[in-house]
């Protein structure tokens, strides 16, 4: 077993794949920060994060990660069924003549077809996926938030605009006396 760390192991991962921390954080849903205090003196990737990392990137190769026995990146037969990325960019690829539309509807099938393979086959992250809408529940809760401001601050504006109606209606009846 080598005495170099997970996290050591997993820089070099990124490394390759030009993967910075934000984006590993992102990618993964991780609290911001957890990466970089994995690499201090003494500390390490916890087995949930190696679990979420070994779920989002499936080409990283679980043994060389957990030992840095054997290749970093799983050969062609462990690959089989890994989910690879469509190329979108570029003349003359499978969307030339497509309207916006056709092509956003065959990738939104293309991505529905592949979660459903990672889920029958045991490779999609479910945790991940409960993050997300997490993130979402928060993104909401701090409109919700920002919203029920804006009505206090309209409704004590209302309400003291309604006084300085009436003080003033007090101060002409006065006058006219």
């Amino acid at each position: 077993m080598s005495s170099e760390r997970k996290i050591d192991r997993f820089d070099k991962y990124m490394k390759i794949k030009q993967l910075n921390d934000n984006k590993v954080t992102v990618d993964l849903g991780l609290s911001v920060g957890v990466i970089g205090k994995s690499r201090k003196d003494g500390r390490d990737l916890s087995d949930k994060t190696i679990e979420n990392i070994l779920n989002f990137y499936g080409d990283l190769n679980r043994v060389w990660l957990l030992t840095g026995e054997g290749e970093m990146l799983k050969n062609s037969e462990e690959m089989q069924g890994v989910a690879k990325p469509i190329a979108v960019v570029g003349s003359g690829n499978a969307f030339s003549g497509m309207t916006d539309q056709e092509i956003e509807d065959f990738l939104a099938a293309e991505f529905n077809k592949r979660l459903l393979e990672m889920y029958e086959t045991g490779r999609a992250a479910p945790a991940m996926e409960v993050r997300r809408y997490q993130q979402r529940i928060e993104e909401l809760s701090a409109q919700v938030a920002k919203l029920e401001y804006v009505n206090q601050e309209l409704t004590l504006k209302l309400a003291a605009g309604k006084t300085e109606q009436k003080s003033e209606a007090e101060h002409e009846k006065r006058a006219s006396k």
